[in-house]
């Protein structure tokens, strides 16, 4: 379950938008991935967003 959850989250915030409200959802569903999945979650979490930023930088 961990992994198809994972792939919905990244479905979810994939497509980078300069938006506070878009933001504010990756926040709120990394969030949420993070707590139900414990340290690993928070692991997995951080690579979405750490990626989310690098792109959005070269945009």
């Amino acid at each position: 379950m961990l992994f198809t959850d994972l792939y919905a989250l990244v479905q979810d915030v994939w497509g980078i938008e300069n938006t506070e409200e878009y933001w504010e959802g990756v926040r709120k569903a990394v969030e949420a991935f993070a707590s139900k999945y414990g340290p690993f979650g928070v692991g997995l979490s951080a690579a979405v967003l750490t990626e989310l930023k690098r792109r959005s930088e070269e945009k």
